[in-house]
């Protein structure tokens, strides 16, 4: 973790919780040749096996209409910094977004997600990882593995029903240079990692 003593005099950027009244939610999703909605929203594929899909999401932002709001996609295996996907930046208000993704199935059988975010950022790093800008200004990188990044979330109730009720969830940022409690908008996929049987087969 990097030294807060560096910058002690660092201006704190999260004034305003505007993700408290912004959300993302899932429209629809084809992933490996099936569909997801809302209400259905898992998808099982074998061990190891590639996951290639796209995804149609609704958004609505309260950040000001000046605000750059970034985008992402990050599975909650492997390393957040390799596998994020940066979706660049999406305008400001209301509106729908659809996009690719392709990622490689964890080779140990569980329960796993995808989830998609959007924040107040320049990057969708500094949005995955709950790391303000200000604080990367100030310690030359954005903080992963802190326990509160967004691939972190360990608790698929919060990643997929709260995320599916109101499209956000409430997380720490790392701010300069200390933590400051805001609204991530995001929501969710779940992946089940299991041994398929083969097509024709009988138990």
């Amino acid at each position: 973790m990097a030294d807060p003593s560096k910058s002690a005099t660092a201006e704190v950027a999260v004034s305003t919780d505007f993700g408290n009244f912004s959300f993302v939610r899932l429209i629809t999703a084809e992933v490996n040749g099936v569909t997801l909605t809302p209400l259905q929203r898992t998808v099982r594929v074998a061990p190891g096996a590639e996951i290639a899909g796209t995804v149609e999401l609704s958004y609505s932002s309260a950040w000001p209409p000046s605000a750059t709001l970034a985008l992402g996609a990050a599975p909650n295996w492997g390393d957040p910094a390799e596998s994020l996907l940066d979706w660049g930046v999406i305008p400001p208000g209301e509106g729908t977004i659809s996009n690719g993704f392709s990622f490689t199935a964890p080779t140990e059988p569980g329960s796993y997600y995808i989830t998609f975010a959007f924040g107040g950022e320049l990057t969708a790093a500094q949005v995955f990882s709950m790391t303000n800008r200000l604080y990367e200004e100030n310690y030359g990188g954005v903080l992963w593995n802190d326990g509160n990044d967004i691939t972190e979330w360990v608790s698929f109730l919060d990643a997929i029903n709260i995320g599916h009720e109101l499209g956000s969830v409430l997380q720490l940022v790392a701010n300069s240079p200390e933590y400051v409690p805001v609204t991530a908008p995001a929501t969710a996929i779940e992946i089940v990692v299991e041994w398929l049987e083969p097509a024709g087969s009988f138990r």
